[in-house]
């Protein structure tokens, strides 16, 4: 069983690098990239978990230990985790950060696996080491099939370091730490009520053409849109050449969402765009049918509302989310929930309507605030909608964000 779950821990954590932090990758529909390195990883497997129960046999593990050990090394915490220690490897950061990741696991492990203290930290340095070889081999095999896939990873390893992915880890640890296991459970009430909150909002549109205001099945008019990215490199491990080619498949954009700026002309469905992605993303699992990761949390930022509400409150990000859930919603957050939330990487916040700050002094603070808030939150997801005219007189950071033009928008048809 534990051989299993490294091999998925492992392939989940590089083929993500690919897409969102936190998003869990579907176990139930494998990409080609996923497989091509799972069939040569495999057989190594076996031997890592060898070396990784003997190493645990030393600190005096029970059979409960080590199926907790394997739930957590099944979860979303583990997964970022991993990735966390695949950035460090693909930049030559290790050595720099290593004592902070054992640090980190540490607590996870205490935390998330509810393993005494004693024996989290006794556990840490096994289940590290087993997880750096792991990590290790995949990508050596990577290098000797395909270079050329590794080297895309390792460009977007570099951007997620630039932007402090590694240095979220200690404001990661910080945020886990404040929970108590009562909170948790809490969290995770309120987040399965939100989104069921979230889900029957969304799932209804108001169009502006029809003569008489009815709500809509947002399904029966939503038409599925075009996009053309330049250089997106985190909706598909390709090369160079093959990115540049046609524009981007639907299904890569929607499960990639993680730093995007959505740009389009007026009228063109951005806010429409907007609602669909707050009705999928609140969906329950339903089966084979869905791709959409049901442990995402969808939170909507309309930016003409956040400027009116700062003009009267000048709070964060956070704050307005928690008063928004709250007052739209009709759901109080637990303390420290949204934060979690955004911490740990499960939070998809869409800001829509960038360009709806119309003075240019405004749309460039806000712009500010969106990248101190990204800077912060490195694990969360970020969709960004904006008309295409104006956006170049505040642009978001290059670097960290990258812009999608519309070619078809989620233009409503005719009811």
């Amino acid at each position: 069983m534990l051989a299993e779950i490294v091999i998925g821990l492992t392939v989940n954590a590089i083929t993500a690098m690919a897409g969102p932090v936190g998003r869990l990758a579907n176990p139930r529909k494998k990409r080609s990239f996923d497989s091509y390195i799972e069939k040569r990883f495999e057989p190594d497997a076996a031997e890592l978990v060898v070396s990784l129960l003997a190493g645990l046999a030393r600190s005096g593990y029970s059979e409960q230990d080590k199926t907790r050990l394997a739930q957590f090394l099944r979860t979303q915490d583990a997964q970022i985790f991993v990735r966390a220690l695949v950035v460090a490897q693909l930049t030559d950061r290790l050595p720099t950060h290593e004592d902070d990741l054992r640090s980190e696991l540490t607590s996870l492990l205490y935390f998330y696996a509810s393993l005494p203290e004693p024996k989290a930290e006794a556990f840490t340095n096994p289940v590290f080491d087993t997880l750096k070889a792991a990590c290790d081999d995949s990508l050596n095999q990577i290098k000797r099939s395909s270079p050329s896939k590794l080297v895309v990873l390792k460009r977007i390893a570099w951007d997620e370091a630039q932007a402090g992915y590694l240095e979220s880890l200690t404001n990661a640890s910080h945020v886990f730490r404040r929970q108590s296991s009562t909170a948790l459970k809490e969290i995770h009430q309120f987040v399965k009520l939100y989104r069921t909150q979230v889900h029957k909002r969304h799932g209804y549109i108001t169009p502006p053409h029809l003569d008489e205001r009815r709500k809509v099945p947002i399904n029966r008019l939503y038409v599925t849109p075009r996009f053309q990215a330049g250089d997106h490199s985190r909706y598909f491990i390709k090369t160079s050449k093959e990115r540049e080619s046609g524009p981007v498949a639907f299904e890569d954009f929607y499960l990639g969402i993680y730093r995007d700026i959505v740009l389009g002309d007026p009228g063109a469905g951005k806010s429409t765009l907007a609602h669909k992605v707050m009705y999928d993303f609140s969906q329950s699992d339903t089966g084979d049918t869905s791709d959409i990761d049901p442990q995402a949390v969808p939170f909507l930022v309309v930016l003409r509302d956040f400027t009116d509400y700062r003009r009267h409150r000048p709070q964060s990000v956070v704050e307005y989310l928690e008063d928004e859930v709250n007052s739209e919603y009709q759901v109080k957050p637990p303390p420290g929930a949204i934060e979690y939330l955004l911490t740990s990487g499960r939070a998809l916040v869409v800001f829509d309507g960038l360009d709806e700050l119309t003075e240019s002094h405004t749309r460039q603070k806000f712009t500010e605030v969106i990248e101190s808030f990204v800077g912060r939150y490195t694990f969360a997801s970020i969709l960004i909608t904006s008309r295409k005219v104006g956006y170049s007189q505040a642009p978001l950071n290059p670097e960290v964000f990258v812009t999608v033009q519309g070619l078809s928008l989620a233009v409503p048809c005719s009811v």
